[in-house]
């Protein structure tokens, strides 16, 4: 499973995305993340679509320090998630207000201690590790009877063609 991390925070915050990508990886997730330009090329807009969309899981992370730009920037990213249709949930630091009308999946964080929402987030991404697996599992099956089924009607006609 490959993971994209779209992030809002201050330098001295960054320790959280190693922490996020060691704790992803320990559970057999790969990630990139998102690069941060004051001024975007159309290259570096290219990249990071490609990458939104080739993932399996979008990330979110949001805390109270980080920029108005840079909130602004995992928001637009958040979008192409939902444009490709990602598995996504955002990380919301505890000192942030979410609106009561938001809606979208999230787990709450302490950047203090972290290892809380790293579990949480564990299940999260095994939840949908299995829901993929099912959901190859059921395009097998249901290939499998197509085949299966070609492959009777085709022997029929074979014999009649004989017969």
């Amino acid at each position: 499973m490959k993971a994209f991390l779209s992030y809002s925070l201050i330098q001295s915050d960054l320790y959280l995305i190693s922490l996020l990508s060691r704790e992803l990886l320990n559970v057999g997730v790969t990630s990139k993340g998102t690069v941060y330009s004051s001024d975007p090329s159309e290259e570096l807009v290219t990249i990071t679509n490609y990458n939104i969309r080739t993932c399996d899981l979008f990330i979110g992370m949001l805390t109270g320090d980080g920029s108005i730009h840079q909130n602004a920037m995992v928001y637009q990213e958040w979008e192409i998630a939902i444009h490709f249709n990602k598995s996504r949930i955002f990380l919301i630091e505890d000192t942030v207000d979410i609106p009561a009308e938001f809606t979208e999946p999230y787990l709450i964080y302490n950047r203090y201690n972290p290892n809380q929402v790293l579990q949480q987030l564990r299940n999260f991404v095994q939840e949908k590790e299995t829901e993929k697996r099912n959901k190859n599992n059921l395009a097998l099956i249901v290939g499998g009877a197509a085949l299966i089924e070609l492959m009777t009607h085709l022997s029929k006609q074979e014999s009649k063609a004989y017969g």
